[in-house]
């Protein structure tokens, strides 16, 4: 059933839910794009596996007690029960562990690069709500190249809101190593009624990992951990693995990077941009409010972020694959107008000339639609500019100007 669109579409929901942290702009501008990838990764694995177990679950309510097939009243009702444990009380606890196990993976890219220089304390929420055992962590302080971190970095369980701070070196005093270990064993023990420890799961770093969800989560199968994904340990004759392979196959038609809608119009068009942009830059702002303009007047725009790698970088054709087959493939226009693409220059001379023929030069080897910022030239002058440039064989088929927040077509083909 895995194969089938409606629950394909059910991981996909929950991958959109339980990815919306890793979206947020407080990560999404200081997280490394392999990090988001690779996080993006394990987020959709762990989905295809839940809704494994939904429909898992699911099946096994067709028959009643006596070994008969329930009617569809009685099973639709107890299949909303199954429904409501898996996507409501679990989702929820998976959405907060996804919210603060992004936030710690990526404060701990940013750790890794002091690198020991300064000391890592573990600090919890230290209110009346804290569990006993993560109290018990409150103040240890070691360096981040301690074992301890690399099994109690936070978050230690569901709904853990412990994090850890860099502290200046001698400000505190360095804790034991293994009586900080010894206590964290304790805070990540909770013996089930099978006898199972079931909060063992948590002894994982996100950001070493690389991963948002414990990789012995009960969701996946054994042996996960070794499998790299069918290319190590598939055994065809595992439901599991062949579950795996599926789920790995919907993967690849995902794009990790969605973009986040800015703004819809009632006129049917509507402004979009990726996280990972940074939006402080004074560029983006100005791409920003010529992309305004397109989506003001009923176009369809998604503003889009460069890739230093170009086409090698992994989200490169989710975004820009349209580009396949031109010559601007492996380049990464500004923004989308209804699935076109556009390239948006500024200047940065005092030459108006000079900088409308830079702008210019510049653009028509990003794309062949451009938006220019306005040098206060004449028409006349950059019609001969642009049309000098499709007579030396240069492919020009439109050419818009910006200014104060307005755009107009000056040239089309």
């Amino acid at each position: 059933m895995l194969s089938d669109d409606e629950p394909q579409e059910l991981i996909k929901e929950t991958f959109n839910v339980l990815t919306q942290p890793l979206k947020d702009i407080s990560v999404s501008q200081h997280i490394p794009k392999e990090l988001t990838n690779a996080l993006s990764e394990n987020v959709f694995y762990f989905s295809g596996f839940k809704t494994y177990h939904e429909l898992n679950e699911a099946s096994k309510l067709l028959k009643d007690d006596n070994g008969g097939i329930k009617s569809f009243d009685r099973f639709a009702e107890d299949v909303k029960a199954v429904n409501n444990t898996y996507n409501r009380n679990y989702l929820e606890a998976e959405y907060e562990f996804a919210t603060a196990s992004s936030q710690m993976a990526v404060k701990w890219k940013e750790i890794e690069k002091d690198g020991d220089r300064y000391d890592l304390q573990y600090r919890t929420a230290n209110d009346g709500l804290v569990r006993p055992e993560h109290a018990a962590l409150h103040g240890i302080t070691l360096p981040p190249s301690d074992k301890f971190w690399d099994k109690y970095y936070p978050p230690n369980g569901w709904r853990c809101r412990c994090t850890a701070v860099q502290v200046r070196k001698g400000k505190y005093p360095e804790s034991d190593s293994e009586a900080a270990c010894n206590a964290g064993e304790k805070a990540t023990t909770h013996i089930g009624k099978d006898g199972a420890n079931k909060a063992q799961i948590f002894r994982f770093n996100p950001g070493k990992q690389k991963k948002i969800f414990p990789p012995k989560h009960p969701y996946l199968p054994k042996g996960c951990g070794k499998c790299e994904f069918n290319k190590l340990a598939y055994n065809p004759n595992s439901e599991k693995c062949r579950a795996c392979k599926i789920i790995s196959e919907c993967f690849e038609r995902q794009p990790l990077l969605q973009p986040k809608t800015i703004k819809e119009y009632e006129n049917g068009g509507s402004l979009q941009y990726y996280p990972i942009i940074d939006t402080k830059t004074s560029d983006y702002m100005r791409i920003k409010a010529s992309a305004t303009a397109f989506a003001e007047q009923g176009h369809k725009v998604v503003i889009t972020p460069k890739f230093d790698g170009g086409k090698f970088c992994p989200d490169y054709d989710n975004i820009y694959g349209g580009l396949k087959g031109t010559k601007y493939y492996g380049k990464c226009p500004d923004f989308s107008v209804d699935g076109m693409w556009y390239e948006h220059e500024g200047f940065i001379t005092n030459n108006p000339k000079r900088a409308f023929n830079n702008m210019l030069n510049h653009g028509i080897k990003q794309s062949d639609r451009l938006v220019l910022e306005d040098c206060g030239l004449s028409d006349g002058y950059m019609l001969r500019a642009v049309n000098g440039r499709i007579k030396a064989g240069k492919k020009v088929s439109e050419i818009w100007i910006a200014g104060n927040g307005q755009i107009r077509l000056l040239y089309k083909n």
